[in-house]
């Protein structure tokens, strides 16, 4: 029988995006009992920054409630408002529906002062959670519903926990974090695209994406500290935004001709995406003087440009998740820092590249690294294991 923990995802995340500082919650403490509720849940119904900080506190709480025993809903809010058209469960026959039956917001106001917590931490550092906190107590206890809001990574902290050493799911856990599975594991077992996204993908597929081929993604974003007045820009790529485009052509010649022959013999397709129009036309111009020319935006298939979801609540959110879920699908990513393209690496397991150690922009066009484990699922595996399969 397949333990309940064991497929899973990739570990330690990048870098929170910098917003506002969200302020400590005062102590918490300690709800007693269900009430009437007869499940426990743990419940995310508030939306915390962008993407990736969503999904990493997602992660966090998907092997809380797994150790807790708890009932994990997520709330439609979390993902623009409509999270089933966008996102849906991928639950397993017979497994929990993580949406909406019942809905996360109802169930907390359900439960009522007496019988529901409340808890946010932003950007938490590792001991933040621990058996001496408030909420430590609150998700192994009673509370008939633990409402959090976070964007921070637990799981160093659940794994050094003295309480928890004899779970019987802390060895599993233990494994994938080292394996790099964590995020893998969690976010495969949560979400597939949704009823939105599949048409689109399906028609990339047909325009694009043939077997056969081998998919570079290049994510080349200006940032979040471009807004605000006195924001400074340290993610902007404009000077070297041909990098990436010489790049994704240099990986693809790497491979040796017989693979290429053999397992790509559809050649090499680029899908390119970023917050600012200019960094699309170098990249387009870049590689069209290479004299290639087999590359796309999904402008066409989502046209109103890219935007933040922490920057365009209330608004569509279709081409967040589409170029999202496209990244899933490549089999190398080529990046600036950013959470939301290596969160997306981390859903399917597919390696990463970034041009920097920090923050700063590189025009030399040699500054190349992995993305820390990001996407490769095993520490040790190397860039292009995948070509021999």
């Amino acid at each position: 029988m397949r333990s309940p923990l064991r497929l899973c995802l990739l570990a330690a995340l990048c870098a929170s995006l910098l917003f506002v500082a969200f302020p400590r919650s005062p102590p918490l403490g300690v709800c007693g009992s269900a009430g009437g509720l007869g499940v426990r849940y743990l419940t995310v119904t508030q939306p915390l920054a962008g993407l990736a900080d969503r999904l990493r506190g997602i992660v966090s709480l998907y092997y809380v409630a797994k150790l807790f025993n708890r009932s994990l809903l997520l709330s439609d809010e979390l993902f623009g408002g409509k999270g089933q058209q966008y996102v849906i469960p991928n639950d397993e026959p017979g497994g929990p529906n993580y949406w909406a039956q019942p809905d996360a917001s109802g169930v907390v106001m359900a439960a009522g002062g007496d019988h529901a917590i409340h808890y946010s931490v932003f950007n938490s550092l590792p001991g933040t959670f621990s058996p001496h906190h408030d909420s430590f107590q609150n998700f192994s206890g009673a509370c008939g519903v633990v409402d959090v809001r976070t964007n921070s990574m637990w799981i160093p902290d659940l794994l050094a926990s003295p309480h928890l050493q004899r779970h019987p799911m802390i060895d599993e856990l233990r494994q994938l974090d080292q394996d790099g599975q964590v995020w893998h594991h969690a976010l495969k077992a949560l979400f597939r695209p949704g009823p939105r996204i599949v048409p689109l993908l399906q028609q990339i597929d047909v325009d694009f994406l043939l077997p056969g081929t081998f998919k570079i993604g290049l994510h080349v974003r200006t940032g979040d500290l471009k807004f605000g007045e006195t924001a400074v820009n340290d993610f902007s790529k404009v000077e070297s935004a041909p990098c990436f485009a010489t790049k994704a052509l240099t990986e693809w010649l790497s491979i040796t001709s017989g693979d290429r022959a053999e397992h790509y013999p559809g050649g090499l397709v680029i899908f390119m995406t970023s917050d600012d129009p200019e960094i699309l036309a170098i990249l387009n111009s870049t590689l069209t003087n290479l004299n290639f020319t087999n590359f796309f935006t999904a402008d066409h298939y989502s046209p109103g440009g890219v935007r933040h979801i922490a920057f365009s609540e209330g608004e569509d959110q279709t081409r967040t998740f589409l170029d999202w879920f496209l990244f899933t699908r490549m089999d190398l990513i080529i990046a600036t820092p950013s959470g939301f393209s290596a969160s997306a690496s981390r859903y399917a397991c597919t390696p990463i590249l970034t041009d920097d150690v920090g923050h700063q922009p590189s025009s030399d066009c040699q500054r190349w690294r992995t993305y820390g484990d990001a996407g490769l699922c095993q520490p040790s595996a190397s860039l292009f294991s995948h070509v021999a399969k």
